[in-house]
């Protein structure tokens, strides 16, 4: 977590952010104290130059008060890999603002999580037979393969969205 003033800078930060910043070399000994946290967005080079510039943006436009909130996903390459994470820049004051706090959560197990799932289904609708996947817990189609909307002649989302009672014809 980060806390900006009314220019973006930032006037303080938690002890996750202390701990990132200790394991980034790339980070300053203040942990960005006093840093302008819309320019170093601005200035970010590589492959974190145009999320850099958006995230500059929305942080602009909740510290003027034109946008009541800003939030992004974005990747971050750490020395232990490839990371995701989802920054949220909320004001300190929707009335006027004063300042704002900027989370960045990672999300990493998340997205590899979603990558894992995307997989699976690409997996699964390259096999010939039809594959319905049920969630035993609430009885609902979690995934159904290509082959499987094709036996049915329907889309996948329609038969995402219909009880498999009705298709399988078993309870």
């Amino acid at each position: 977590i980060i806390l900006l003033d009314a220019r973006g800078l930032i006037v303080s930060v938690n002890d996750a952010w202390h701990l990132l910043a200790c394991s980034n070399p790339l980070i300053d000994p203040k942990y960005g104290i006093g840093l302008d946290y819309p320019t170093a967005c601005d200035e970010a080079l590589g492959t974190s130059a145009l999320d850099g510039r958006k995230v500059a943006r929305g942080v602009r436009e909740v510290l003027a008060g034109t946008a009541p909130r800003y939030s992004l996903e974005y990747p971050c390459q750490s020395p232990t890999g490839q990371m995701w994470f989802l920054l949220t820049v909320t004001p300190l004051n929707d009335d006027h603002p004063n300042g704002a706090v900027i989370m960045h959560v990672n999300i990493t197990e998340r997205r590899l999580g979603e990558e894992r799932s995307r997989r699976f289904g690409t997996a699964m609708d390259a096999i010939a037979d039809a594959i319905y996947l049920v969630d035993r817990s609430s009885i609902r189609f979690v995934h159904v393969n290509d082959a499987a909307c094709g036996m049915q002649n329907r889309t996948r989302k329609q038969l995402m969205a219909l009880e498999p009672e009705l298709i399988l014809g078993v309870s």
